[in-house]
Parts: C-alpha cells; sequence; structure tokens
C-alpha cells in the first residue's frame, strides 16, 4: 500500500482540484494522510468532505498548530502505514496514472527504496494538460543519481518520489522543521545521500507542478531564504560523508549559487544584495568562479565584482 501525504494550509481555491485527481487515481491501494497545518480558511474542511463524500479511499486527517510544511510533513509520515510513501502538495493535480506508474515499476523493479517520475510546472490556468512524451524507465547507481541530479541532468521533485518507508525510519530521514525554503531539496540529498540501491525513474510527466502567486517560489524573503542556508550546513554534517566524492566537493558551492538565482526573481536588488551579505555568500561564489562551468564562472565573477550585475545577469536565465 501506498501512503499519499498531504500537507494544508491556505488553498482553498486549490484543495478541491487536487483531492479530486488523488480519488480518481486508477491504482486503488492507497490511503490519503491529510495534515491541516493550523490552516485559517477552510481547506481542510473541503479536502475531508470530498474524501467522505466519496467513500472509496480510505483517509485519516490530524489538525496540528501552524509549524510549516516541513513539521506538517514530519506529522505525516508518523501517521504513515503503507510500504511506501509519497508527499502530494496540496495545490497540484496528479494524472489519473500517477500512482499507477509507480506501481509498475515496484512490480518490474521491485524491492528499491526510491522510485520518480517526471512532472510538468504549470500556471494555475492550464492544469489540465499533462505533459506525457517522455515514456522510458531508466535505472541509476546511487553515485550516478547524486551526479545527476547535483548538475541538473535529472530533476527530482519531493511530491513525484515514491520512498520505502523503511528506508526512511531505518535511517531517520526527515524534514528539517527549520528549514522554510527548499527544504524539499535538502530532504532529497537525504534520501539520495543514504540510498545504496538502485533508483527507478520514469520519464512520463504524470504530475503537474502548479506555480501561482502563494507559492514558496514566488513568495520567499531574506528571513525564509536564509534558514536555507542554515539547513545546508546541518545537511553537511549529516550526510557528507555518505556523498560521492564530485558532490562532495560541488554541493555547498552549488546550492548557494542556486538559491541566489531563484532569490533573483522574487526579490528586488536591495533586498537581494541584503541576503547576499546577511547568509556570508562570498567564499561559496569565490569557489564558483574558480570551480563552475564557464556560465557559472561568468555569473560568480560578476557577483564578486558587483552585486547589481550579478543581479542582473541571473535574472535573465
Amino acid at each position: 500500500m501506498i501512503s499519499v501525504i498531504i500537507p494544508i494550509y491556505r488553498v482553498e481555491k486549490y484543495i478541491s482540484a487536487c483531492i479530486c485527481s488523488v480519488m480518481g487515481q486508477n491504482y486503488r491501494d492507497f490511503e490519503v494522510i491529510l495534515v491541516d497545518d493550523g490552516s485559517p480558511d477552510s481547506s481542510a474542511q473541503i479536502a475531508e468532505d470530498l474524501l467522505k463524500a466519496d467513500g472509496t479511499v480510505s483517509y485519516r486527517i490530524a489538525h496540528t498548530e501552524n509549524r510549516g510544511v516541513s513539521a506538517a510533513r514530519n506529522a505525516g509520515l508518523a501517521m504513515a502505514t503503507g510500504e511506501y510513501v509519497i508527499m502530494v502538495d496540496s495545490d497540484d493535480v496528479l494524472s489519473p496514472d500517477f500512482l499507477q506508474e509507480f506501481a509498475d515499476m515496484m512490480r518490474y523493479h521491485p524491492n528499491l527504496d526510491i522510485y520518480s517520475c517526471g512532472f510538468s510546472v504549470v500556471d494555475e490556468n492550464s492544469w489540465q494538460t499533462f505533459a506525457t512524451d517522455g515514456t522510458d524507465v531508466e535505472l541509476f547507481v546511487w553515485s550516478q543519481a547524486q551526479e545527476m541530479f547535483l548538475n541538473r541532468m535529472l530533476r527530482f521533485l519531493l511530491p513525484t518520489l515514491l520512498l520505502r518507508r523503511s528506508f526512511l525510519e531505518d535511517r531517520n530521514i526527515r524534514f528539517d522543521e527549520a528549514v522554510r525554503y527548499s527544504e524539499d531539496v535538502q530532504f532529497i540529498w537525504r534520501c539520495l545521500a543514504y540510498n545504496r540501491n538502485l533508483i527507478c525513474h520514469s520519464y512520463k510527466r504524470l504530475y503537474n507542478y502548479i506555480l501561482h502567486a502563494g507559492s514558496t517560489m514566488t513568495a520567499s524573503g531574506i528571513t525564509k531564504i536564509a534558514t536555507c542556508f542554515e539547513g545546508l550546513q546541518r545537511l553537511l554534517e549529516d550526510v557528507e560523508e555518505q556523498l560521492c566524492p564530485g558532490v562532495k566537493k560541488q554541493l555547498a558551492m552549488r546550492t548557494y549559487l542556486s538559491v541566489l538565482h531563484g532569490a533573483t526573481k522574487m526579490m528586488d536588488r536591495k533586498t537581494f544584495c541584503q541576503l547576499y551579505q546577511q547568509a556570508k555568500c562570498k567564499p561559496y561564489i569565490q569557489a564558483q568562479a574558480k570551480n563552475g562551468g564557464l556560465l557559472v564562472r561568468m555569473v560568480a565573477n560578476c557577483l564578486l565584482i558587483s552585486k547589481t550585475a550579478g543581479y542582473l545577469i541571473m535574472r535573465k536565465f
């Protein structure tokens, strides 16, 4: 059985589409775990009403005080009873074949700890379109998966990762609840670091990650983003010896530049410069200026010469 964990917070406009897409799965051996993260609106009630009215899906709901999505996901993991877990965002939409694809991968490639599939990033007006142009399924050894994820040759998204629950329990893999930005990426790195099995990936894009005004990607400030840098240090203390050499050398500097790149899409120049100073980014950008690829070295050197110039250049990519 698969446990589908859904944290809920202020998603009244989107929760119905998400829950309906979960209830419409062709694969039926799953349970739904709703975690109401102290949402002040009716999101959790809407979700529960839909599941109750449908009556075909086993579900449980937990109501907690608002502590953030990481704490909500950890609460959902503690409630899960399935052999595998998957964490769906409450404002996204699944293809009817989403869980079936994982079931097929498990049948042909059993006893793995991590399975994944493709996804599409769409705006809230085009969520009904699923791009399933890739059909191949590929297996990766653990070190290859780490290197490909670092170099963005393989895109892992948290809600499209099916994880063996005993794997998470045995290695005490949980979300860092102090991290409020890019917490999902740090969780993925913990999984990739401790995994020593093959990873099975389907290139079918069966999950729609929906961007809207309230998305974390479009609504983050200095305080929230700074927690990512703080969490990175804890992550490295935890998993550094589990990383393959190339990833161990590059992860910190790549993360700093990647987070700064994302910040340019959400911040004005002045706020970006404040973040750069507050997070003490300079040593990591200096390392990228020496060791990165051609484009990365160019951007890093621009940042070192002028934060404003670096900001303007990164906004274009």
